[in-house]
Parts: structure tokens; sequence; C-alpha cells
């Protein structure tokens, strides 16, 4: 099927970074420590169809946001253990049903609440397939999971319900990316405390580490790390003497679909935000808002023209951006222009533009929208 934008807004993924991203957390992790590689949200931004063919070859473990996920997941293939970290949930018969498809497509289900528990153990009456489940325990940052104290509750019914069994247990950190990392090894504690108490860890998988407690504490690698940004290439936080060296996987280029002489004065965009105090040779430019090019960026933000830097001049719309090139510049209409660079240190690198937009280098990868094409490469050129 000929895709519209495939000509107009392309995100290269180099293969060759992801791979070296998932060497870097190997040679930060015990050789038993198992690598589970969170691909929720389509790889971050990044794309399946670009970046699995990569971590299928080298991942020992998945996870996903959603059952709906861990089950297009299967579809695809894909043949290892998959976790989905949001519980199975659902009115009636809908929500039985989807826990019978994950447990017969083999799939890890998440209790972390009365609630879920429930609902398994509804849908494991009558089944041939078993119910694997991880029970996700709240240590201290009171989002998802079963607090501390009634865990040993949960982990009694589980064991006591045939057709249901307790594969693991996990936790999520919320201050790992840190200096002060006496919070991260306090919900540490609370859960190696729980483990002890409910008998051990015999039989069980014990994940806590996200990316930044792959980087900067390894106690909690545990049985299995959970690395998510850190394997697309970008720093959970930037503190010098934790930074490894990874490579950014993403580079994001657009099309230039115009290129027009403006005279001193001119005042450009949405708005009128801009005026140009001389004469200035400007481009438009394939990307806009709806692409996940923030309106926040206006008149603020930098794109890569033949190597050099074109600054963004006036509101960006919908679907096109105004940068301002040199006035000897040879772009063209149909050249393309680096709109998110894969050099950290570039001003329109993603971790530079998310310090502009004063958020991370999450949200600037997961919020490109449908219309940029994902492109498997094996490096940048």
């Amino acid at each position: 099927m000929y895709e519209p934008s495939a000509d107009y807004l392309v995100a290269e993924i180099s293969q060759s970074a992801l791979r070296h991203n998932l060497q870097q957390v190997r040679a930060r992790i015990p050789a038993t420590t198992r690598v589970c590689a969170v691909i929720k949200a389509d790889c971050y931004g990044h794309g399946w169809d670009a970046c699995l063919p990569v971590l299928v070859e080298g991942a020992d473990w998945f996870a996903v946001s959603s059952p709906f996920e861990a089950l297009a997941l299967r579809e695809r293939g894909v043949r290892q253990p998959v976790l989905a970290f949001l519980p199975p949930c659902g009115d009636g018969e809908e929500g039985v049903a989807l826990c019978r498809a994950m447990m017969r497509a083999g799939i890890t289900i998440t209790v972390s609440s009365l609630e879920s528990l429930a609902l398994v153990r509804h849908a494991c009456g009558g089944m041939e397939a078993e119910a694997q489940v991880h029970l996700k325990v709240d240590t201290g940052m009171t989002r998802a999971g079963v607090g501390v104290e009634q865990a040993p509750t949960l982990v009694e019914q589980i064991r006591a319900t045939p057709g249901m069994r307790l594969t693991g247990i996990y936790t999520h950190m919320a201050c790992a990316d840190a200096d002060d990392l006496t919070s991260a090894r306090a919900q540490l504690a609370r859960l190696l405390a729980l483990v002890e108490q409910i008998g051990g860890r015999e039989g069980l998988t014990l994940h806590a580490a996200n990316s930044a407690a792959t980087i900067a504490l390894p106690e909690a690698h545990l049985d299995m790390v959970r690395p998510g940004l850190m394997l697309y290439g970008y720093q959970p936080q930037l503190t010098p003497n934790r930074a490894l060296a990874l490579q950014p996987c993403l580079r994001l280029r657009a099309r230039a679909l115009q290129v027009r002489e403006a005279p001193a004065g001119s005042q450009i965009g949405y708005g009128q935000t801009y005026t140009a105090p001389q004469a200035s040779r400007l481009a438009l430019i394939s990307i806009g808002y709806a692409d996940g090019y923030r309106r926040a960026l206006s008149n603020r933000a930098q794109v890569g023209v033949e190597g050099a830097l074109a600054p963004v001049r006036g509101r960006i719309s919908m679907d096109q951006t105004i940068v301002e090139i040199g006035a000897e510049s040879r772009l063209k209409v149909g050249d393309w222009v680096e709109v998110l660079s894969p050099r950290p240190s570039d001003p329109h690198s993603v971790e530079q533009t998310a310090t502009m937009l004063e958020t991370i280098s999450y949200e600037v990868t997961t919020t490109l929208g449908p219309r940029v094409r994902r492109k498997a490469v094996e490096q940048f050129v």
C-alpha cells in the first residue's frame, strides 16, 4: 500500500546503534541476569518494524504496556517471554476473554491489585492453559502495584488458585535517575524484605531496574533488568559519571517543499510572530505539530541544512514549518532537512530538544506521529 507520508517525513532508525546499546546493557550486568527489552509505545516511538529484528536476536524477554500490545507482539511471531505491565481489565466476559487470550498466548500477566487478581482467577476456571503471573508491588512510587503490606495475602491467593502460577515479583523505581539514590535503595530493600517474608526467591524472577537503575544501581539488577530509554540511545539522566557510551538510534528528516526569498520586514507564519530584520532566504519543510514537532519550538528550534544550522522562523503549523537558510545555501525543493539529529551535542538532538521543551527525551520520541515513516538503516550516512 502506498504511504503518502513516506516521501515527506522519515525517521531513520540505526540498527547498528540499537545493537550497540543492547551490548552496553549486557556489559553492565552479570552474565546470569536477563535482559527484558521494554518496547511499549512502538519502541518509544522508534517503530517495532525497525527495532524488533535486532531486539529479537539479543533480548531474553520483552515488556509492553497493555495486554493488546502483548498479543500483537505474539501475532508478529515473537517467541520470547512477554510481560504486559498493565493488568487485564474489562467488564464481565470482556475482561475474562482478554485474560484467556493472554493465557493461550503464553503472555505473563501482571497482577497489581485484588481486583486484577479476581479477574485472572475467574479466567482460570475451565482453562487448560496456565496463567503465568508476575505480582507488581508498590514499594514507594505510589502509582501501580499492590502495597507491600497487602502483597503476602495476594501471593497466598495466587499460589492457592488452580491454573495460576506466580513466576515473578517486581517493582518500579521512582528516583533511580536522581543523584541521591537513597529512595531507590529503600524501594529495593522493601522488595527484598517482602520476598523473604513470602518464603524466598526460589522459582521467582525478581526485577526492579529500569534504564536508570541498570546504569546506576548494580544491586538492583537481580534476575532481570528492564532497559527502555537506554536501548534507544538516550541517557535517563545526564550525570557524567553515570553516562554510558550510548548511540542515539533516531534521525528525523523532512523534505524542503519550497525555497523562497523574503524581503526585509516580512512577517512570518500564523500570528506574524517573526519579522525578518533583513532580506532572508526561507525554506518550508514538511513537518508540523501533528507530527510531534511541538508548537512550543516556534522561533526557538534549529534544524540541520547541508551541515549548517537553520533557525525556525514563526510559528510551527500543523503540517509545515518555516526555517531560515543562508543566502549561499544550495538547498532546493525535494532535498532533505535534518529535524532531529542523532548526535547528542547538536542543538537539534533529541536530548537537546527535550531540554528546550523542559521535558524528557521519552516525550520527544513517543509523540512522533503516524505520518512519520520509520525506516531501518544499518547506520547513518
